[in-house]
């Protein structure tokens, strides 16, 4: 339905939990997803005084799935909840939830014939709840390193500070893909 595939605000705009990946086989990496959920969470507090909980993907109840939006932070490589969704048995497509087929940390938008193969690529995008909600939905922050998914979570911060929203509210759409000029050209180096 509409009202789970997007825009971006949505997730914040309703209970939500910021899922951690732990599955990378890099302790840095998990390390610095942990940094990046701390960070948005209170960034959430910062602009409307809620809460928003951390959970690692292996702590996250089916309750909790079933309740919340999440915010699912890590690719299928680096994330357990992946294992969650339906997937293909002849590939690692992702079914329809899930717009992008993963492969050795890269992905691709067959719908799209596209292919990001090179290192600094960050993706956002919305998908609905594999938790059988109809009314919820997940937002999944990723990439194809660190640097792309430190460039998507900066779309988080209100552009113009002082005026405090919540995190990626600021006109974002259901879907965004940075690229290695991003930080320095904004939304239009994604």
């Amino acid at each position: 339905s509409a009202a789970n595939y997007g825009p971006a605000r949505q997730v914040i705009e309703g209970t939500r939990i910021i899922v951690v990946g732990t599955t990378s086989s890099n302790r840095t990496v998990t390390t610095m997803y942990e940094n990046l959920a701390t960070y948005i969470a209170n960034l959430v507090y910062h602009s409307d005084a809620s809460t928003t909980l951390v959970r690692k993907d292996t702590d996250l109840t089916e309750m909790e799935c079933q309740e919340n939006n999440l915010i699912i932070l890590g690719s299928p490589d680096e994330n357990h909840i992946f294992d969650q969704y339906p997937l293909s048995s002849s590939s690692n497509n992702m079914d329809e939830l899930l717009p992008l087929t993963w492969h050795d940390g890269h992905f691709s938008l067959p719908s799209m014939g596209c292919t990001f193969n090179q290192d600094h690529i960050g993706l956002l995008f919305t998908t609905p709840s594999h938790c059988n909600r109809a009314n919820r939905i997940n937002l999944v922050i990723c990439g194809t390193t660190m640097l792309g998914v430190q460039d998507i979570v900066r779309l988080a911060w209100p552009n113009v500070p002082p005026m405090t929203r919540g995190p990626f509210t600021n006109l974002l759409p259901d879907f965004v893909v940075s690229g290695p000029e991003f930080a320095w050209k904004g939304l239009a180096g994604a």
